[in-house]
């Protein structure tokens, strides 16, 4: 009998029942979950990182860029913005001429582009198909800034600011070229006035007039984008993730002489 005892103890083995076993399982599996949520937020958090980092870099980038046209424009010339429909707009320098296409007219474009103003009509397919994000061309004459506004016939010297994979006119490697796709939304420019003279006001200060440019630069990509900015997480649409947008101000000088 005491043998018998002693061979029962012998074979029985030490284990987890089969409630123990479904709670580790239970466990391992709620783990997991925390462990695949922390990656997915980490991973937003990151991709919208390189969103607003690609948004100010070319923000900056473009203030430099039209600072530098602004001061090198001649002195007669008038600074202007000119809005070519609800589709994009032309700053006008004297001697450099900004072409841009909002989100919208960007959207036209891929579904007419006749319809949209600002677009390259030169007869060559390889650069009419090109959609304009914003584009920096020679323009001397301003002949971009007479009215009536029409295509632009001409692309010596045109390199896009806003360079993307869909672009083929990407000149400038300096500029931020990625796969988020950017686009100007809008573009003002106000003259500040210079001190009051002894007897009226004026304008310039030492020979020299000043002009503040406002902007706004984000992604292009229109269902994610309503009137104010990107849609809020609830919104059909919204996206979050490669969503951004951003103000831009700066103040340029040039000599009125």
């Amino acid at each position: 009998m005491q043998q018998d005892s002693i061979v029962a103890k012998l074979n029985k083995k030490p284990g987890f029942t089969l409630v123990e076993l479904m709670l580790a399982m239970a466990f391992v599996g709620l783990l997991m979950l925390a462990i695949t949520y922390c990656i997915i937020q980490v991973s937003t958090t990151y991709s919208r990182g390189l969103t607003l980092r690609q948004v100010n870099d070319a923000g900056r980038s473009i203030s430099d860029d039209m600072k530098r046209a602004i001061a090198r424009s001649p002195g007669s010339a008038s600074i202007q913005v000119i809005n070519v429909g609800s589709t994009g707009g032309r700053l006008c320098t004297g001697e450099y001429t900004y072409v841009w296409n909002n989100p919208t007219g960007l959207d036209a474009f891929s579904s007419n582009p006749i319809s949209v103003m600002n677009r390259y009509n030169t007869g060559t397919a390889s650069i009419d198909a090109v959609p304009i994000r914003l584009a920096r061309l020679l323009d001397r004459n301003g002949a971009l800034c007479v009215s009536p506004i029409g295509p632009i016939t001409n692309t010596t010297g045109a390199v896009d600011l806003l360079a993307g994979s869909d672009n083929v006119l990407s000149a400038d490697t300096t500029s931020p070229n990625s796969d988020r796709p950017l686009a100007l939304r809008q573009l003002t420019v106000q003259h500040i006035p210079g001190p009051a003279g002894p007897s009226a006001p004026v304008t310039t200060n030492r020979g020299l007039s000043a002009w503040r440019v406002d902007f706004q630069l984000g992604t292009s990509e229109s269902a994610a984008l309503n009137a104010a900015g990107c849609r809020p997480p609830s919104d059909a649409g919204a996206n979050q993730t490669y969503c951004a947008i951003n103000n831009f101000s700066f103040t340029a000088t040039k000599s009125m002489r």
